[in-house]
């Protein structure tokens, strides 16, 4: 074997689909490229391996190299404080692309308010990637990421600010994700450092498209190793959970009293921005035809009764959510309102997470403009 092709190989050991080989196919590649003088000389399915760990060795590479190019301060972190939406386009989507996801076929954005859904090969929900703000810590939002879970059926939740992603799993803990460790965590700046292609790595074999669709996936093992038992009996507490919180979610409806209470948990910014929130909520239903306060086990939003058709049909277009503090748009119904393309654009790049109380008065004025359009 000539030194050229020991280096190129040499480097590419630790990188699937080399990495994955199997014992017997292991010894077989090690030995033909030690036979071998040149590339050309390999056989061709021991030349396929090697060019497709170094397309994923690069493609590590280009990843880290753009967000080494991202200024944060300029790109994500803007006047609106790094909005979620700068961190969705920025960070979340590349990062996705690197695990292999196509934008339009794989990803579902806004699923039950969750902010993006991966979906395997049955249109099933695999994975929820809840999106925050830069400067908005994580952890404040488990209890809103488990809610996810439960509600689309599946245990794992990537929760990412780009500063800051941590990977959960409900399987360790269906009922409280504040009382479990991440799979995985990293930060920003790692995946900047020398750590990056091990962070990415990591990802790819936790998260990849090919990984995350097989049967005996590693976030299964992990999540195993992590309680001690076994998968079946893991699965079958979720299920129950996921049961639970459906026949839970049909009969419970939040009170004022009890949003009231939930708001009080918070700051005073907050607290004051989410009581003016449900007041003109409560206003606006008496002031248009056909809008109604929605209360729902988490929620209090407004909805609109559409009687265009013979049977009349509630479609949800705004709710806020006290214990978490964020708020989520029904844009499908929206749309089927016949909103127009530049305001729903508006409501998207809103800030989910309710901060004060003049956050507050500009999405009362965003929600009035929205209902002077219908």
């Amino acid at each position: 074997m000539k030194p050229e092709l020991s280096r190129r190989v040499g480097k590419l050991m630790m990188v699937e689909p080399i990495l994955g080989l199997g014992m017997e196919s292991r010894k077989d590649f090690v030995d033909s490229v030690a036979n071998a003088s040149k590339f050309s000389e390999l056989p061709q399915e021991h030349q396929k391996l090697i060019t497709q760990a170094e397309a994923n060795l690069n493609k590590g590479a280009d990843l880290i190299e753009y967000l080494r190019n991202l200024k944060v301060s300029q790109d994500i972190v803007t006047a609106q404080r790094g909005s979620e939406e700068n961190v969705k386009i920025k960070f979340v989507l590349p990062l996705l692309r690197f695990l292999g996801y196509d934008t339009s076929k794989d990803l579902f954005f806004e699923l039950n308010q969750a902010d993006v859904v991966v979906l395997g090969k049955d249109s099933k929900p695999l994975l929820i990637v809840e999106v925050k703000s830069w400067e908005e810590p994580v952890e404040k939002y488990l209890d809103q990421c488990l809610e996810y879970t439960l509600k689309l059926e599946t245990p794992w939740v990537l929760i990412t600010s780009g500063r800051t992603s941590k990977l959960y799993s409900a399987l360790i803990n269906p009922k409280d994700l504040k009382k479990t460790k991440p799979l995985i965590q990293f930060n920003f700046n790692e995946l900047e450092s020398q750590r990056g292609r091990e962070i990415l790595k990591e990802l790819e074999s936790l998260l990849s498209k090919e990984n995350l669709n097989n049967s005996s996936n590693k976030l299964e093992k992990i999540s195993a190793n992590r309680i001690g038992t076994n998968l079946k009996t893991a699965w079958g507490k979720f299920q129950t959970a996921t049961d639970n919180y459906k026949s839970v979610t049909k009969t419970y409806r939040i009170t004022e009293k009890e949003f009231d209470k939930l708001a009080h948990n918070h700051d005073d910014n907050v607290r004051e921005a989410l009581l003016y929130l449900k007041a003109f909520i409560k206003d606006l239903a008496k002031k248009y035809n056909n809008l109604y306060v929605r209360y729902r086990s988490k929620e209090l939003g407004i909805e609109y009764l559409d009687t265009s058709n013979p049977r009349p049909k509630k479609l949800g277009l705004f709710g806020i959510y006290p214990e978490g503090a964020h708020i989520a748009f029904g844009f499908v119904n929206f749309e089927k309102l016949g909103l127009n393309e530049g305001t729903i654009k508006k409501l998207d790049d809103f800030s989910r997470t309710i901060e004060n109380i003049e956050q507050a008065k500009e999405l009362e004025k965003l929600i009035l403009n929205c209902f002077s359009e219908l």
